[in-house]
């Protein structure tokens, strides 16, 4: 687990699994644990994309090879999770630590301004904050697609 921004930490499943602190909000981006909770939901229910329990969200997030498969919807609700929940502490992980977290965590990065406005220095620039950061085809293509939208702080 490595604090990528002051309160923002981004880790792998088994942080999650180790942090003993009651006071910290967590993200799991992770569509296996939100199928585990709510089991298979149809696209059309309300908590299909994300369900949140007071300070806990977990995102429908699959890790895809395609582009197309990575739902918006979940990275945006996790950014204002986090914009939202900046005074706390937040753990923002997923399986491994190596992919859906750090992308978000790098998204967030970008609309505050702190990243480098061409994507592929902002991806070098990031890999020194957060070394374990090798993103997935889908999750990289969705980062590289919409990065100038988020990096603009638009969102």
């Amino acid at each position: 687990m490595i604090e990528v921004y002051p309160n923002l930490f981004v880790g792998s499943k088994l942080d999650f699994y180790l942090l003993c602190e009651k006071d910290w909000y967590v993200i799991t981006a992770s569509n296996q644990v939100h199928h585990d909770l709510l089991g298979w939901l149809d696209k059309n229910h309300p908590n299909y994309h994300f369900v949140q329990f007071d300070s806990r969200l977990i995102l429908n997030l699959i890790d895809a090879r395609e582009e197309r498969l990575i739902a918006k919807q979940c990275i945006d609700v996790a950014l204002n999770f986090i914009r939202t929940h900046s005074d706390r502490k937040i753990l923002l992980h997923c399986n491994l630590g190596r992919s859906r977290s750090p992308g978000i965590a790098f998204l967030y990065l970008a609309s505050l301004g702190i990243l480098d406005k061409q994507f592929h220095k902002a991806i070098t620039q990031f890999r020194k904050i957060y070394p374990e950061f090798w993103p997935g085809e889908g999750i990289y293509r969705f980062l590289e697609k919409n990065y100038l939208e988020y990096q603009s702080g638009k969102l």
